[in-house]
C-alpha cells in the first residue's frame, strides 16, 4: 500500500463501530471524488464516535484510489481460483493453515471442475465495465474453524477478522456494511430456505 502523501488528513466521523467506519474529509473528497473514506481504527490518532474529527493519513493504491477490502479476478484465473487466493491472502494469521486448507479444499470439491457455479450479484449492469460479486456458499456446519488472536494487520493489509451469522442485522444496514457486501448478503439472504446457510 502506499500513501498519497506525508500529510495527514482532517475528517468528522460519520459511523464507527468496533475496529472500523466511516469519515468524510473535505480535502480528500476533493481529491478523489465525493466518497467517504473507510478507516480502520489504527490509522486514527483516537477511537472515535460518530461526530469526532480525527486525523489520518490516506492510503491509497497503484491507481490512486483510497485501499478498499476486498479483492478482483487477475488475468488467466478462475473466480474460483480467485476466491480461494483471496481467502488465502486475507484469512493469513487470523486462520490457522489446517484451517485454510480445509477450506480451499471444502471450495474445490464443492465448486472445482464445474461441479457446481456460484451465485452472481450483479452490483454493475452496464457501461463499459460491469461489476459482480461471485458468492461461493460453504456448509461449514460441525467443522472447527478457531479464529487466531492477531497482534495486529497481516501482510496484506487485513485488520480482522470475525464470524458474523448471514441474518445478522448490522449486515443489511449501509451505514455500517459496505455495499457490494451488503448487496450479495441481501441475495444470500433471499436464497432458498433448504439452503444450509440459512
Amino acid at each position: 500500500m502506499e500513501s498519497d502523501s506525508n500529510d495527514r488528513h482532517e475528517g468528522i466521523v460519520k459511523f464507527f463501530r468496533g475496529s472500523f467506519g466511516w469519515v468524510r474529509c473535505s480535502d480528500v473528497a476533493q481529491k478523489i471524488g465525493d466518497r467517504d473514506i473507510f478507516l480502520h481504527k489504527n490509522q486514527l490518532n483516537s477511537v472515535p464516535t460518530a461526530g469526532d474529527v480525527v486525523e489520518f493519513k490516506l492510503v491509497v493504491d497503484a491507481k490512486g484510489q483510497p485501499k478498499d477490502l476486498g479483492g478482483k479476478v487477475e488475468a488467466g484465473e478462475s473466480m474460483l481460483e480467485c476466491a480461494i487466493r483471496e481467502l488465502d491472502e486475507e484469512a493469513q494469521g487470523f486462520l490457522s493453515p489446517e484451517s485454510i486448507a480445509l477450506l480451499k479444499r471444502g471450495l474445490r470439491n464443492q465448486y472445482g471442475d464445474g461441479r457446481q457455479s456460484p451465485e452472481l450479484v450483479a452490483l454493475k449492469a452496464s457501461g463499459n465495465k460491469p461489476q459482480a460479486v461471485a458468492i461461493f456458499p460453504l456448509d461449514c456446519s460441525g467443522v472447527s474453524l478457531e479464529l487466531l488472536p492477531a497482534a495486529g494487520p497481516n501482510s496484506f493489509g487485513v485488520h480482522e477478522m470475525c464470524w458474523l451469522k448471514r441474518e445478522n442485522p448490522d449486515l443489511k444496514d449501509r451505514s455500517k456494511t459496505r455495499w457490494p457486501l451488503l448487496r450479495a448478503v441481501c441475495a444470500l439472504r433471499n436464497a432458498s430456505a433448504n439452503s444450509p446457510l440459512n
